[in-house]
């Protein structure tokens, strides 16, 4: 599962959550729309809190598009029976502002 401190989903192999994908109503796929330049959350990529991470929100206001990032969380599937297994380095949640630009 990587190491031991990444960011992952305790039930899967591979790290979740870290972009932002649309549907496309004509084919029901998700396409990626935000994401970060490598695949993964930033943390994994030696960038905490220099990109998405933990997405779980989004609002629209004024023209521009606002995403809730929960920030590390740290799962230590040794520790799953207990109260909390996952860990939450301080100040790595983020509220990001997507805007269009001119093409």
């Amino acid at each position: 599962m990587g190491r031991p401190d990444a960011c992952h989903q305790p039930l899967r192999d591979k790290p979740a959550g870290f972009q932002i994908s649309r549907i496309d109503p004509a084919t029901r796929r998700a396409v990626p729309f935000a994401r970060n330049a490598e695949p993964g959350p930033a943390s994994l990529q030696g960038a905490m809190g220099q990109g998405i991470e933990r997405p779980f929100d989004l609002k629209f206001h004024s023209g521009a598009m606002y995403i809730v990032d929960y920030g590390v969380a740290r799962v230590n599937p040794a520790r799953i029976k207990e109260e909390s297994p996952v860990r939450v380095p301080p100040k790595t949640g983020v509220v990001w502002k997507i805007t269009r630009t001119a093409q």
